[in-house]
């Protein structure tokens, strides 16, 4: 694996190691599986190959071997975060009281919620760009999402910035975060 795909990914993973106890970090293990194995149902709905699994600076990205329509990149994009908002409609509801059932609903709910923001390579700026490229042409559908985009990350960064000014807050790894997250996401893509 190149080097250029795993330090995003130990970027975010350092600050889940320091801050996180052993039981979290399983919890949000489970919820990447369970993301990345929606979209893996996506692929075998749609009959497209099985995509080629890589470390990128939120997780992980299942990269098809060819080019897919829009329509299946679409449902691949959405069982995603539906798998994550599943997942977190079982745990929650079973969850009587504040503990690990619900600790584990708020994680996938998180996830999903999180993998919906059209931020660049996310399934929100996917499931974006794919809706507008099926109702727009082409080239409308790529700057509105690229717009949308861009001011969704100029929010973040932002809020980020603001939490900078709360004593005790993980703002600043947030924002170390933004800043991988930007930096990779203006990489030439790989081969």
């Amino acid at each position: 694996m190149p080097i250029e795909a795993i330090l995003p990914a130990v970027a975010w993973a350092i600050p889940l190691i320091l801050f996180c106890a052993p039981a979290e970090l399983m919890m949000l293990a489970s919820s990447v599986l369970l993301h990345e194995g929606g979209h893996l149902l996506g692929f075998a709905i749609t009959h497209e190959p099985p995509p080629t699994p890589a470390a990128v600076a939120a997780g992980l990205i299942l990269t098809p071997k060819r080019p897919l329509p829009y329509r299946h990149e679409l449902l691949i994009a959405l069982l995603g975060p539906l798998a994550n908002l599943c997942a977190a409609a079982i745990f929650l509801g079973l969850a009587r009281a504040p503990g690990a059932l619900a600790t584990l609903g708020a994680i996938h709910l998180l996830s999903a919620l999180a993998n919906l923001i059209p931020l660049p390579k996310t399934d929100g700026s996917r499931i974006l760009f794919d809706i507008l490229a099926l109702l727009l042409p082409l080239r409308i559908a790529e700057g509105i999402c690229r717009a949308v985009s861009g001011i969704t990350f100029c929010a973040l960064l932002f809020l980020t910035l603001f939490l900078l000014l709360i004593p005790g807050s993980l703002a600043p790894f947030l924002l170390l975060g933004m800043l991988v997250l930007r930096a990779v996401s203006l990489s030439p893509p790989g081969p």
